[in-house]
Formats: structure tokens, sequence, C-alpha cells
């Protein structure tokens, strides 16, 4: 199986968590129950921050720092497999 392939498939079965830490989850890949590993990444509400602070107010930036607008993705410690994500918002 391709990555693209891979990256469909997960697309597929896209699971979306109310969590913001890590958590116990069932690994599909690995067949086990494990603590969540966490990653902040840029998502659509951080990177609308960015444009809209770059087009009206610089200072509006700053939101970009936090990590409350960051989507959390949840992945398998043992074997990095993506489980789950918590898109991030401002409210």
């Amino acid at each position: 199986m391709t990555d693209a392939e891979k990256q469909k498939e997960l697309e597929k079965h896209l699971k979306v968590t109310t969590n913001r830490e890590s958590y116990e989850e069932y690994c599909p890949e690995c067949k086990k129950k494990c603590q969540t590993w966490v990653q902040y990444q840029l998502g659509n509400c951080a990177i609308t921050i960015l444009i809209l602070s770059l087009v009206f107010w610089f200072p509006i930036f700053c939101f970009c720092c936090c990590s409350k607008i960051k989507d959390v993705a949840h992945y398998c410690p043992n074997c990095r497999t993506f489980l789950t994500i918590k898109p991030g918002s401002l409210f």
C-alpha cells in the first residue's frame, strides 16, 4: 500500500475528539490501547487568524502562539499512527 493510499484510508476513518490532552485510545495498527502522544499543529483556525493579522491588525498575530487555536493531533506512541484530532478554536 502506497503512502497516498494509506492517507486516503486514514481520512475515511478520521476521528474527531474533544480532548486536548493525552488520553487512552485504541490503536488499530498495533491493536493495543495506549496513552496518546499529542502534537500541536497549525490548523484552519490558526491559519485564518494569521491571515487576518497580516491583513488587518498585526497584534492579532499573538493568538497564533496560543495552543488553544492549534489543532491537537493524537498519535499512537508505539507505531506513530495518527489516531484522532481536536480542531483548534477561539472559544
